[in-house]
């Protein structure tokens, strides 16, 4: 389990942190020390079983529920800049894609130890899915 510590005030608001911040284990490792090679477990399960569609992403990733919701909360505001909310992940422009993905890289630098960012595109992928059913639903009620 991974926790976000930082030294700003902010993050006692539930606001997301602002740099500089770590991840560190639960027992008090230092995050950025780990092999990377359990990284690449957890990349490598996430990816195949999102496009299976179904798998719990706070589950994978292990962080603190506290942290998790600082990440998502952030990600979900920076996604909500980039993208065409009626669309899914796979229909918006690669620019875009590309565009949110550095800007998480570069709110949440801990994000570049998984290989393509792949849990910021997955926040990505349910947020946007989430956004174009009601988009379509409320479509389909006019």
């Amino acid at each position: 389990m991974y926790s976000i510590t930082t030294n700003s005030t902010e993050f006692l608001r539930d606001r997301a942190p602002s740099p500089p911040y770590e991840i560190i284990t639960t027992d008090g490792t230092d995050f950025s020390g780990y092999d990377s090679g359990c990284v690449d477990e957890v990349d490598n399960q996430g990816a195949r079983e999102a496009r299976r569609g179904g798998y719990s992403l706070k589950d994978t990733l292990k962080w603190d529920p506290a942290s998790y919701i600082i990440v998502q909360r952030e990600l979900r505001a920076i996604a909500t800049r980039s993208f065409v909310l009626k669309k899914k992940f796979e229909e918006q422009v690669k620019i875009t894609k590309d565009s949110y993905v550095q800007e998480a890289r570069d709110r949440f630098p801990f994000l570049n130890e998984y290989r393509s960012a792949w849990p910021a595109e997955d926040f990505a992928h349910m947020y946007l899915k989430n956004t174009s059913e009601t988009a379509r639903r409320q479509k389909a009620r006019t």
